[in-house]
């Protein structure tokens, strides 16, 4: 079963023996289409780049006093939209669902989604997230409902929400199960970013936040085209061929149709796995190296220190015979970013996007003030 992105990383982020992080290792070696590889290795080492993230390492799933009729801070929301109720929607998954009212009370079962309640002001609304949803540091204090394979549809049920937010990620049989107990699961597709800026807007409306969704949105939208009014002009000769590491035993990257395939190509790159037959596919080691890409993209923690990081992994590859004569070690162009803004699908991947952009293309971006 494929795995959500967002979702992967975290479980694995805890890199002591939690049944739960190695049930997602085992997971992503299997799959055919991970969504996410947790630990950032590259090829044939032996050291593992773990995600060093902010999370619940280690600890028993938060609660908080959420109690059945009232939002999650105990007020009444506050309604900025002027969305008519009855509200019909066709979600990411074609499902039509109808909204009798407000969602005054929302459970999210990714963090991409979290994160987007928040940023058009319904984090008051939230009473239910997952485990692994940790940003913004509010989210951390919401009651968990479990992991992305498996929450409890016991303890989601008891929160008695108005609509469950899912994402492309989450199995079916748990949004099938959820919504045989009469709950609204209305999934939204990040896979893209035309749709994750699209779902600001069908979000806004089921939590009456439609005016600020629709800000926030034009926001994200218009720092994604400003980035790419600086990379467009750009010719082939000036595109570097990148390798992104999702995974490297056996070596996963982004392929075509993936997100962080449309990231890497606006950000004035050429992703070398664009021919790969899946979005996030098992890519041959020996087929990245001939295609000798000129750089080479990981993802950490802010915590682990990205240039402590990039100067060890540098060392290691120059190190290694298969990897020394590829261009991107020769000249040391190793770019690691934080794996937040690069594998959460929400709104901080337009943060993910001017980094990378910025870091491909310094010259461009030198005088921006974004």
């Amino acid at each position: 079963m494929p795995l959500c992105t967002e979702h992967a990383l975290r479980a694995a982020r805890d890199n002591d023996t939690s049944r739960e992080a190695k049930s997602v290792l085992d997971s992503l070696a299997q799959s055919g289409r991970p969504r996410w590889a947790a630990f950032l290795v590259l090829s044939a080492l032996p050291v593992l780049v773990t995600a060093n993230l902010v999370g619940c390492r280690g600890r028993s799933p938060a609660t908080s006093s959420t109690r059945h009729g009232k939002s999650a801070t105990g007020s009444t929301p506050v309604s900025n939209s002027s969305v008519a109720f009855p509200l019909t929607l066709t979600d990411d998954k074609g499902k039509r669902w109808t909204f009798d009212k407000p969602a005054r009370r929302i459970v999210s079962l990714a963090p991409s989604v979290t994160e987007l309640l928040f940023a058009i002001g319904a984090g008051d609304k939230v009473v239910g997230v997952t485990n692994y949803c940790d940003y913004p540091p509010e989210a951390k204090g919401k009651e968990k409902i479990g992991g992305f394979k498996d929450p409890s549809q016991e303890q989601v049920v008891s929160l008695n929400p108005d609509a469950v937010i899912a994402s492309r990620g989450t199995p079916d049989p748990i949004i099938e199960e959820l919504s045989a107990t009469g709950m609204k699961v209305f999934c939204v597709d990040h896979e893209d970013i035309r749709r994750m800026l699209a779902s600001f807007s069908s979000v806004g409306k089921i939590a009456a936040c439609s005016h600020r969704a629709e800000k926030v949105r034009k926001q994200l939208a218009g720092r994604w085209d400003a980035v790419l009014a600086k990379t467009r002009p750009l010719k082939p000769a000036q595109r570097p061929r990148l390798l992104y590491v999702v995974w490297a035993e056996p070596l996963f990257t982004a392929g075509p149709g993936s997100y962080a395939n449309e990231l890497i190509e606006a950000s004035g790159a050429v992703n070398i796995a664009a021919d790969a037959e899946s979005d996030w596919p098992q890519y041959s080691l020996e087929a990245a190296i001939a295609k000798d890409p000129q750089v080479l993209l990981l993802a950490a923690g802010p915590m682990s220190g990205f240039d402590v990081i990039r100067e060890k992994k540098l060392a290691e590859l120059k190190a290694d015979k298969r990897w020394r004569n590829v261009s991107a070690v020769k000249d040391g162009r190793l770019i690691v970013l934080d794996e937040d803004h690069l594998g959460v699908p929400g709104p901080r991947l337009i943060d993910g996007l001017k980094e990378l952009a910025s870091a491909l293309h310094p010259d461009l971006f030198r005088k921006s003030p974004q």
